[in-house]
């Protein structure tokens, strides 16, 4: 959905207007330049939506439409980090080696650098913001082999490899124990490591992990607590069940099998694979031995205790795998949730959703299990907007078969942590969307099916009960902390339903800002003056229509339609005396003077009065509205007729003039020649010499 700025017609104060641009000959004010006003000024010239450069972030970014609008895409996960040179670029975790000998992540959310072999002392250098935190290796170590976004270190301990590999936002360490034998070893039984946070206080959290928070308690890095698994079931089923099924990593286009109604492959390529269990160095997949294991920092020495019963038993199959993550802070968060028990917080590139079995040829899993994906996004950008559209996009990059399959974005009734599990799940309570697609078959379908975004938004007209829109717009007014959704197939006893999903869901909000509460509003004091007095000291005027001045805001100085709604309450609040829009039949731009003159007020009367900025919005859905700003604060005045009213201040020689229709003159020492004359009309008190004049020295 689109919205558009326009001049349709709207109600206004007391008068049906024909919406158009004002031209009643106010002073013409250039709007306040910000970097939203700027791209939604290029954006209307080029006709083409313009990104916000000042709003792009890690996972967020900001486009200002032709019409005047604002789109703000949020990732899930990050998808974008700051080169050295300060431009921003695509997450690529790919190791490289430096001339110092060192190995760094080519660009990442956080500085990453890996050691290059020798001392331990700087295994690991995570840097964000100017914070830095650094991990060290007991040990002297070998020099890594690099593979993509993996250094391992060989024979760190006697039959035991060290694999570090680099995330969009952190890295994994994973300690390979190859043998039993290996496993005996003493360095083992409790892995230490250096810590060294410059600036940073680490804490304990309560899932056993840790967070490294700076000065002011802002997290800048965190930790889940490791884990441990062996390699039970990565060994395939032999029963029946799995008889003539080919494996998720095994199977290639020279098979002779098809999947119902797909197409043979006319390349002999590898066949996408179904991915429902990780890779070993991974995570813990169906049937293997798995154990959580708090991590322990005392001092400048991290500590994690593999736990013995799996460490030493007698049916544990190596290798055995030990792994304490660590990560910056994401803004958004994201988790893939299994039936059997595993999870994986923040995990890397795509996960399945649905029930992972064999299928159609394919074994997604040795052991059955159904799987859902969880997004969860920060939503204090988009509070005080008026929200006009929402979308949410997952990126599918495989599924089972070429027919489509149904799933569900729905809403859920509480947030994640990296401990929430299967069984302390949030529960879908609102359905967002639901789509019926098949992407990521590529040829193997005809037509072809490559893998895409799939796109979840309101069916306007179709089905009523999708809330998408209606939600982020509600979240947005009650400024609600944050949102989470929870992709799953519709139908998961179906197995055919199976399909991969990326990290970087996509949360799409259109919006339109409430105006901004008006500057420079009070009561008109002679010609030029402006008067906003407290309730102990009104301001009195003997004009019995006065005039009501102020200066209507947009909140971020974008296209605006804006006009100022002027309120005078009798200064008790028991009535409203007065009240006009200004125009009250156009709109005007941002920062525009506006005034209005009063009815005529019953005299010898205290009264108060207020602003506020109304904007205008039109949707392409034919919806119209009228946004308001929040009131100015009280300004007190009194209508007088028997006391006199301030003297007119008139230039008497020219040097300085009204300011108002004049440009700025004069200054501190510079003399000038003032006339001050009785305001009109001449109120009955004793006579008095109308006119005066009086020379300043500045």
């Amino acid at each position: 959905m689109a919205l558009t700025l326009l001049g349709g017609a709207v109600p206004v104060v007391g008068a049906g207007a024909t919406p158009a641009l004002a031209d009643d000959g106010a002073a013409s004010v250039a709007a306040d330049k910000t970097p939203e006003s700027e791209a939604s000024a290029l954006a209307e010239e080029s006709g083409e939506r313009v990104v916000v450069d000042a709003e792009i972030t890690k996972s967020s970014q900001v486009f200002a439409n032709p019409d005047g609008t604002f789109t703000q895409e949020m990732n899930a996960a990050p998808v974008r980090a700051r080169k050295g040179d300060g431009t921003w670029a695509p997450i690529d975790t790919t190791l490289v080696r430096e001339a110092d000998g060192s190995v760094r992540a080519r660009n990442t959310t956080t500085g990453l650098t890996f050691t290059g072999g020798g001392s331990g002392d700087a295994l690991v250098t995570l840097e964000d913001e100017g914070h830095e935190l650094q991990f060290g290796w007991p040990t002297v170590l070998p020099e890594p082999t690099l593979d993509d976004n993996t250094a391992t270190y060989a024979g760190v301990i006697p039959g035991v490899d060290l694999k570090l590999t680099a995330l969009s936002s952190g890295y994994t360490s994973v300690l390979v124990v190859k043998t039993a034998e290996a496993a005996k070893s003493p360095a083992l039984a409790t892995v230490k490591m250096n810590v060294s946070a410059n600036g940073l206080d680490i804490a304990p959290t309560a899932d056993g992990g840790f967070v490294a928070r700076d000065g002011n308690g802002t997290p800048v890095f965190e930790s889940p607590a490791g884990r441990m698994w062996d390699s039970a079931g990565d060994t395939p089923a032999t029963d029946g069940a799995t008889a003539g099924v080919t494996t998720q990593l095994s199977r290639t286009a020279t098979s002779s099998a098809r999947a119902e109604g797909e197409l043979e492959a006319s390349e002999a390529a590898p066949l996408p694979a179904a991915e429902g269990e990780p890779a070993p160095a991974e995570g813990p997949s169906s049937g293997d031995a798995a154990a959580e294991l708090p991590l322990k920092v005392t001092g400048t020495t991290l500590e994690i205790t593999p736990d013995p019963a799996l460490l030493h038993g007698e049916d544990t199959v190596f290798p055995l795998y030990i792994d304490p993550p660590t990560k910056g802070i994401a803004l958004g968060d994201w988790t893939a949730l299994s039936s059997d028990g595993d999870k994986f917080w923040e995990f890397d590139e795509t996960k399945g959703v649905g029930r992972c079995s064999n299928y159609a040829g394919y074994l997604c899993s040795y052991s059955p299990y159904y799987q859902r994906l969880y997004f969860e996004y920060p939503l204090s950008s988009i509070h005080g907007k008026k929200i006009l559209d929402a979308t949410m996009e997952v990126y599918q990059e495989w599924t089972f078969t070429c027919d489509p399959h149904w799933y569900d974005l729905s809403r859920v009734d509480k947030g994640i942590t990296s401990s929430t599990t299967w069984s302390s799940r949030p529960a879908e309570v609102d359905l967002m969307g639901d789509r019926n697609v098949a992407y990521g078959r590529g040829t193997l379908c005809d037509p072809s099916q490559p893998a895409d975004w799939v796109r979840f938004s309101d069916n306007v007209g179709d089905e009523t009960n999708e809330n998408l829109t209606t939600t982020l717009a509600s979240y947005a007014a009650n400024k609600t902390s944050q949102i989470t959704f929870s992709l799953t197939a519709h139908d998961e006893s179906d197995a055919g339903a199976w399909a991969r999903f990326r990290n970087d869901a996509k949360l799409s909000v259109t919006y339109v800002s409430y105006p901004a509460t008006p500057t420079s509003y009070g009561v008109q004091q002679g010609t030029t003056g402006r008067a906003c007095n407290a309730s102990t000291l009104p301001f009195a005027t003997s004009d019995t229509t006065p005039k009501m001045l102020a200066t209507v805001q947009s909140a971020d100085g974008a296209n605006s339609q804006l006009r100022a709604l002027f309120e005078v309450w009798k200064a008790d609040g028991s009535s409203r005396a007065w009240y006009a829009a200004s125009p009250d039949a156009a709109w005007v731009a941002d920062n525009a003077p506006r005034d209005a003159t009063s009815s005529a007020l019953p005299v010898q009367t205290d009264y108060r009065m207020r602003v506020m900025t109304q904007g205008y919005y039109k949707t392409d859905r034919g919806a119209t509205g009228v946004l308001n700003s929040a009131w100015s604060s009280w300004c007190y005045f009194r209508v007088d007729t028997d006391s006199p009213p301030p003297p007119v201040v008139t230039s008497a020689d020219g040097i300085y003039k009204s300011a108002e229709t004049y440009p700025a003159a004069g200054g501190v020492g510079s003399a000038g020649k003032f006339t001050f004359t009785p305001q009109t009309p001449t109120p009955t008190w004793p006579a008095s010499s109308p006119t005066s004049s009086v020379t300043s020295g500045g």
